[in-house]
């Protein structure tokens, strides 16, 4: 018996929207304890907040599970829309530092990326239609 299971294809660009997203999640999360302790004036819950959102929807993105298909594209425009979000936050706020760069560096990455795979998605289906519309009817 085998499984019938929806495998989302992990190509180059693929990788790099995963080790980036996880990548900028480990930052925002490292710094929760920071943002906490400096009370009302820090952005604790809104660096939890992203961390995890950034997780969530890489998980939705990429776990090899069919009820999660439909999702997937979903997916891809809230880790673009936290990572843009982030960035403009982090301009807007200026609390300027180099972590804080590299930062926002690894998302301007991460949001190329991801648009990136959209086009390599969409090319790839095109590809498949125009190649079975040659096929031969039996």
């Amino acid at each position: 018996m085998t499984l019938n299971v929806d495998r989302p294809s992990i190509g180059p660009i693929s990788g790099v929207v995963i080790l980036t997203t996880l990548a900028t999640a480990a930052i925002h999360l490292y710094l929760v304890p920071e943002e906490f302790d400096k009370g009302a004036t820090g952005y604790g819950t809104l660096f939890v907040l992203t961390g995890v959102g950034y997780l969530a929807a890489l998980a939705v993105m990429y776990v090899p599970w069919p009820r999660l298909s439909p999702l997937r594209g979903l997916a891809r425009l809230v880790i673009v829309g936290i990572a843009l979000a982030a960035i403009i936050a982090y301009l807007v706020l200026e609390f300027f530092d180099t972590l804080g760069w590299v930062t926002k560096a690894i998302e301007a990455v991460l949001v190329i990326a991801a648009v990136g795979e959209v086009a390599t998605i969409r090319g790839d289906r095109d590809d498949a239609r125009s190649s079975n519309a040659r096929q031969p009817v039996a």
